[in-house]
């Protein structure tokens, strides 16, 4: 299997994670809305918010050679293949790594927008505009908010700067024999 196929692959399936991340959820963690009170103005933020997350999944599945060229994916390989038979430690590392970013994009991001309409949200009802979410205000979590930030940012710098890990990992591996 091509490096480029096996993240082709890869990319797909946190596009399927994301969706049904979405649907497991943000979905059902924000239609608690509706429990305390159905809003015209709501419902069209969940519609268009859920709207906004599809299109992200329809965008990763659709366009998953330009997320492979963005991030330069298949850069840092010696071998344009990966056989897994023969897989070395240091490809094994460098996927891995690559995976455990993924996840924590894909896991915090769902977080991080809830949390971010949850500021928006507060920011709106408190400088004056009258009846524009008129549910119960929930507060905004900033700790939550901020540890998303960072698990989307490490979970970034790994997947873009997997080679560079991998090989201080390697360094370090080495050091220790």
């Amino acid at each position: 299997m091509k490096t480029r196929d096996f993240f082709r692959m890869i990319i797909k399936l946190f596009g399927l994670y994301a969706l049904i991340q979405m649907v497991m959820y943000y979905i059902p963690v924000n239609f608690n809305m509706f429990l305390y009170g159905f809003d015209v103005n709501t419902a069209a933020i969940l519609v268009a918010t859920s709207l906004v997350l599809f299109g992200i999944f329809i965008g990763i599945v659709k366009k998953v050679d330009n997320i492979i060229d963005f991030l330069n994916l298949d850069n840092g390989f010696d071998e344009d293949r990966i056989d897994f038979g023969s897989f070395s430690e240091s490809k094994i590392i460098s996927t891995v790594l690559i995976i455990i970013g993924g996840f924590l994009i894909v896991d915090y991001f769902p977080s991080f927008l809830h949390n971010l309409f949850s500021a928006f949200r507060k920011t709106a009802n408190t400088t004056g505009i009258d009846d524009m979410l008129s549910y119960n205000m929930m507060s905004v979590d900033y700790f939550g908010w901020f540890i998303s930030v960072i698990n989307i940012i490490l979970g970034y710098l790994l997947v873009t700067k997997h080679k560079f890990v991998t090989n201080w990992l390697m360094a370090k591996s080495i050091n220790e024999k």
